[in-house]
Formats: C-alpha cells, structure tokens, sequence
C-alpha cells in the first residue's frame, strides 16, 4: 500500500487529488491541511483529516506518521513556502518518505518566448510568485541531492471544474474588464486538473527520476481568443471581444505596477483617527492617548505636524487612461510561450486523459451546477 500524505489538501488541485486518489487501488491518499476553514469540499467525504503547521516541524512528523510518499501543494505567505517547505523536506528524509512529488509553476520561466523545454533559464524578477517557485525548487533540488527521492512537476494555469483561473477570465468578462491582445492570437497555456493529477500518480509510481521540472500541459495549443469565446456565454457577454495591441497592452500594464509596501502609509494608517477610534474601546490606549496629547500639546511644533500627518489626505493614485482592463490578465497574454511536453512523456509516460473540449465541458456543468447559469431562475439571478 502506497500511503500518500497530500500536503495542502484543501486547496484546488489538493482537493481533487485527494477525491480522485479514494478510487485508486493500492493507495491510501491522507489529506493534511492547515486549517479546517476551507476543508468544506474534502469534509464532505467523512475522510480524517491530518492538520499540520509547515512552520512547526512537530506537526509535520506527526502528520507524516506511517507515510511513505508525499505530495506538496501547499501555498501561503513567503516563510510557509520557504521554511516551510524546507521543513516539509526534512522531515520526510527522518521519517523515510520514499517519493516527494513537489509542485512548482511555470511561473518561475518569466520572460520566456516561443517554444522552451525544462532546461530554459529560469530568472524570475525579485518578489514575484515565480522567485519564490524558483527559491522552493532549489530546496527540493538540494535535498534530492542528500538523497530524498523528489520530482517537481511544473504546471501553468490549471482548468477544469473549481479552476480559480478560469473563474478569474469569466468574471473579468463580466465586469467588461477582458480585451484580447492582438485579437487573442498568443496561446494560453493550460492543464485541466485532472491531467495534472494523472502525472502526480505517475510522478508517484516512476521509477529513477531527478528533481528537475517537468512541464505538464494539456499538450493541446488554445488561444486566448478561443478560450475567451468559449467562456463568453457564461458572462452573458456580447461578441466579438475588445481587442487591444500588445504595445498599448505593455503600456497598461506598465502603468499599473504593484503597490509597493510603505512605512510611513502603515504609521499614518495606524495614528488615523479611524483607528484611534476604534482602539479607544481599550481602557489602556484610552490612558496612553491622553497621556501622548499632553506631552504633544508640552512641546512646541510638535503638534501642527502630529496633526497634519493624522488628517492628511491620501493622493489619488493614477488611473490609466481609457477602458479599464485586468492588468493580470493582460500581463498573462503577454507571455507569448508554449511549454515542450516532450520530457513528461520520455520520463514518466505522461499522455492527458482529458482533452481541451472535454475539459471546458467539465467547467461549464460544475460552473452550472454551482451558480445556476442557464436554469430557470438565471435571468432573475442575472437581474439582481
């Protein structure tokens, strides 16, 4: 029996892992999760399930009780994906664990154009997702190289049934905040979840591998327009699709760059009188406060500029100009790359059981079941 401790089991593809491995024979799939708050999906099945903290090595060893594989689908804050990680793989290697399958990100190849293999330069920029994929993989790298048999399967956006990312196009689409660049020639390159739970079973069962990627794809090239026209009749949106170029693209994304964390925003955020007032409840920051005034009201200057930075009001930030599009998804047309299934096949027999069409049809009946689309009540749904 091949017992499988599947770490970030609520997640998308934890979950669905977990609910296809009850099916398999000779496999005892244990799902670990963090937290019960988003285990409703695997809860339903009445199946155990294992808590574990990535930062608390103890967890982990009691989580990794009587396993001999593990797969690793964990996602969170950068110290759960890196120390966590780095935890995870050490207490695999004291408690034996013969196999760990990791999952990684084409994420970690930005910048990549045409047709790339495994072997590609992998430079993503500093303190993007990609960097930390990049950071994880290193760690499983390392430890393969001390001896823990690992593999790291690299997957793009993953579809099917619960896919956030497709949720994510079809409610852009709604909002009218989708335009294809370049009419939706580049392609968007895809895995349905259950293709890529198929290669976690093989990952599972190969035989001599390596701890380098191996991309898993629906090995199938779809454009964007053509997902985005297979998902416009769930948006009740009208066709054909706002187009863009890719230098107008370029120059929205540019001008919509990631809010940058600052001190000074966070102290001025904590002095608001917002905030004040709600702390006020607290008899302690009651007295401190009063105290602060006097000293404040003691000393010259030092009020005008207490009060200013406190009721000072934030600068409107510069909106773009036109249309408003998701920069997301237009950062994501950009990336004009197709992905080499060529290794997947060669190491571990990977072929897609499911198609790109039978992967949208399988989206479009649990998007129907789920929300209601197309039922009797929809276009009141649609109303409100």
């Amino acid at each position: 029996m091949t017992r499988v401790a599947v770490f970030g089991a609520s997640g998308f593809l934890g979950a669905t892992l977990v609910e296809r491995g009850r099916t398999w024979s000779n496999f005892d799939l244990r799902p670990v999760i963090h937290g019960s708050g988003s285990a409703a999906r695997l809860a339903r099945h009445g199946m155990p399930l294992r808590t574990a903290d990535l930062l608390a090595p103890d967890s982990i060893d009691r989580a990794l009780a009587g396993c001999t594989h593990v797969v690793n689908c964990s996602r969170g804050p950068a110290e759960v994906m890196t120390r966590g990680l780095r935890n995870l793989l050490e207490a695999s290697r004291r408690a034996g664990v013969q196999r760990v399958v990791h999952i990684s990100s084409v994420a970690v190849y930005e910048g990549a154009q045409g047709t790339i293999d495994e072997t590609a330069p992998a430079r993503p920029s500093a303190g993007t997702y990609g960097a930390m994929k990049l950071a994880q993989d290193t760690l499983v790298a390392r430890a393969a190289s001390r001896g823990l048999s690992s593999i790291v399967l690299c997957p793009p956006n993953i579809s099917g049934p619960h896919s956030a990312f497709l949720l994510e196009i079809v409610r852009a689409m709604r909002r009218r905040e989708l335009a294809l660049v370049d009419e939706g020639r580049t392609p968007c390159a895809l895995v349905d979840v259950e293709n890529l739970v198929h290669a976690i079973r093989l990952a599972l069962q190969a035989g001599d591998v390596d701890a380098r990627r191996i991309f898993i794809t629906d090995g199938e090239p779809v454009t964007w327009k053509t997902l985005a026209e297979t998902l416009a009749p769930f948006c009740d949106h009208p066709l054909p699709l706002p187009s863009i170029s890719r230098h107008e693209a370029e120059r929205r994304a540019a001008e919509a760059p990631a809010r940058r964390p600052s001190v000074l925003r966070a102290a001025r955020h904590l002095i608001s009188s917002e905030v004040r007032s709600a702390l006020r409840s607290d008899e302690w920051f009651a007295r401190t406060e009063k105290r602060l005034k006097i000293i404040v009201k003691a000393l010259p200057g030092l009020e005008p500029l207490a009060r200013r930075q406190t009721t000072s009001v934030a600068r409107p930030e510069k909106m773009p100009s036109g249309p408003l599009y998701a920069e997301r998804l237009l950062r994501q047309q950009l990336r004009d790359v197709q992905y080499s299934g060529l290794r997947a096949v060669t190491r571990l027999g990977y072929v897609p059981p499911v198609s790109i069409g039978a992967s949208m049809q399988a989206f479009q009946a649990w998007y129907e079941a789920s929300t209601g689309w197309n039922d009797e009540w929809w276009p009141l749904v649609r109303h409100l």
